[in-house]
């Protein structure tokens, strides 16, 4: 008759295994002994290392010796009488252990937090499809053909032989399972404390499983692998309430913004072990798990085609290998049609552009009337210097001229007089050149490529340079006020060439764009350093300052862009609106606005 310690108080035995010598090791409330070959009690609770703690399980094979599972993810291997312990740094977490289970080179353990399986000197964690952690394991048993078992607070799972070579193969590889529960007659809940294991395999290859209702026994190799379901069936849809049969290609009505699809799958035997997942392409952006729910809802949908996607797994968790679908359509409304987003855009872009034209316009007027008033201001100091400088100055040489005729003809004094006559008469031809250039403002005496060619030919020395001006596009007249200060801007830019650059080719292209006037001055000359760039021109030359302001006196652009002996590129760039001659009012659809 076997006896316990005698004359210790140790309660009762947890847990009973054997080393690989074949001695008898008990799991005691309050003690971990060893029952020797001469049948003596050994306390060997020391000698594991643990601090005077107490193992919760213990499990042992003759390849892998004895496992003793403790609190705090820690188990404790003993062979060939040495001790080695496994924790959170060898990848076990699974909090308090509960169960331990050894077969051939498969070490599992089991506890409150998860199930991990010893590969080499660490510990893979068991987990499942959808991340699901088998935790509050209290019972482990795997099967001679591979398959194993965990009876856990979730019920009783199984998991193929197959799927677990392919955790051993494969890190953090996700395995298949199947739950076995109140469904398939497994009633109650597994014990949380005691006994432990709360599952064992008897020799006949039976699970006996103790729950909190009573024993339960399956002959897990006598059962068969559960078949699919038949395909998912998409019954209706429509908004809610309002539901048509499904057919493939439907459409709904305009404005349809919530829906309700509802599908199904013949499973008869177990209707509620079924789980789906669906999707809409071009809402969803992955599967939608809902369960054994069989109605999907959708809102704030918008006019277009979509697809509908739904799967059903079977009664072990495996999906199909091929979804149902269901394409359908719903029927904008006449604000979310294309053609009348389209004219919504069309009318937009033509309002942007007319009130972009209008502010070019006015800006144009505000431009051409300030030039209009310097112009006016010309006209009026032409005016002046002709009716009160000029004409005074004419009554004067002729008062001078009468008393010089009075005088003998060798005399010296008169001699002197009308040299100083004929400078008078000089004088007035050079100020009446002057009116004349005020009041010279006709369009009709517009002709630029002639004007700049007459320039170069006052400017140029006997050959010296080359000139050459093209144009591009139709030669349009360019507004009264801007002519002569564009001209200017040109005539300088090629006299600087003559003066500074010693250039040997001048090139003046000219180019007509309805969107806008573009003179390009450019030569082979010298270049301009860069100090006199930055510098704004040479000390006491006021050509290119002169330039500048001439350009933004009519709201032109001017560039340079010149490199020490690479040569010079003025680019003057003016709005068409500013830079030519308006039409005549009648053919112009968005007249400007008079002068203020």
């Amino acid at each position: 008759m076997f006896q316990g310690p005698p004359n210790m108080d140790l309660g009762w035995a947890l847990s009973l295994s054997s080393d690989d010598s074949g001695a008898l090791w008990a799991v005691w409330p309050r003690g971990l002994l060893r029952l020797d070959a001469n049948e003596h009690w050994q306390d060997m609770t020391a000698d594991t290392g643990m601090k005077n703690e107490t193992p919760r399980v213990s499990a042992s094979s003759p390849q892998q010796g004895l496992w003793l599972g403790y609190a705090g993810s820690r188990v404790l291997q003993l062979q060939r009488g040495r001790w080695r312990r496994y924790g959170l740094s060898e990848g076990l977490d699974v909090g308090m252990v509960e169960a331990l289970h050894v077969k051939d080179n498969h070490v599992w353990v089991g506890g409150e937090k998860g199930t991990a399986l010893r590969q080499a000197d660490r510990f893979i964690p068991l987990v499942g499809l959808a991340g699901r952690a088998f935790d509050g394991v209290s019972g482990i048993v795997e099967l001679d053909n591979g398959d194993l078992w965990i009876d856990s607070g979730g019920g009783l799972i199984r998991i193929a032989a197959s799927e677990i070579g392919k955790l051993a193969a494969r890190s953090g590889y996700r395995v298949r399972y199947e739950v076995l529960d109140i469904l398939d007659g497994l009633s109650g809940n597994s014990p949380l404390r005691y006994p432990s294991p709360s599952m064992i395999q008897t020799t006949d290859a039976q699970l006996w499983l103790s729950t909190n209702s009573g024993i339960f026994r399956l002959d897990a190799m006598a059962r068969q692998t559960p078949r699919p379901p038949a395909t998912t069936l998409i019954r209706s849809l429509g908004p809610p309430g309002q539901l048509i049969p499904a057919q493939p290609g439907m459409r709904l009505a305009q404005g349809t913004t919530a829906l309700q699809i509802d599908y199904t799958a013949l499973a008869l035997a177990m209707p509620e072990r079924v789980a789906f997942r669906y999707r809409l392409d071009g809402v969803d952006t992955q599967w939608q798990q809902v369960g054994t729910r069989r109605t999907a809802y959708y809102n704030n949908l918008g006019p277009g085609d979509y697809r509908f996607r739904v799967e059903a797994s079977d009664y072990a968790g495996e999906w199909a290998e091929q979804p149902t679908t269901l394409d359908f359509q719903i029927a904008p409304t006449i604000p979310q049609s294309w053609w009348f987003r389209t004219l919504c855009a069309l009318a937009l872009l033509a309002a942007c552009w007319l009130l972009y034209q209008r502010r070019m316009r006015n800006f144009a007027a505000q431009a051409v009337a300030r030039l209009e008033e310097r112009t006016q201001e010309r006209e009026r100091i032409a005016r002046e210097l002709h009716d009160t400088l000029l004409q005074s100055v004419q009554a004067m040489i002729l008062h001078v001229h009468a008393a010089t005729l009075k005088l003998p003809a060798p005399d010296p004094a008169r001699i002197q007089i009308e040299q100083a006559l004929q400078q008078a008469d000089d004088v007035m031809v050079e100020g009446r050149e002057r009116v004349r250039d005020l009041r010279d403002n006709e369009p009709q005496q517009q002709n630029l490529v002639e004007a700049i060619r007459a320039a170069d030919n006052r400017l140029s020395a006997p050959g010296v340079a080359s000139l050459q001006v093209a144009v591009d596009g139709e030669v349009r007249q360019l507004h009264p006020a801007i002519y002569p200060e564009v001209l200017s801007i040109v005539c300088e830019a090629v006299a600087n060439a003559y003066r500074h650059a010693n250039a040997s080719r001048i090139d003046v292209r000219i180019v007509y764009r309805a969107a806008e006037l573009r003179i390009i001055i450019s030569d082979d000359g010298a270049g301009i350093p860069a100090d006199i760039i930055a510098a704004g021109g040479r000390s006491n030359h006021w050509g290119i300052c002169g330039m500048r302001e001439r350009a933004a006196r009519i709201k032109a652009k001017l560039a340079l862009r010149s490199d020490v002996g690479a040569g010079t590129e003025w680019r003057l760039t003016l709005p068409g609106v500013l830079a030519y001659q308006p039409a005549s009012p009648r053919f112009r659809f968005w007249r400007r606005p008079p002068a203020a």
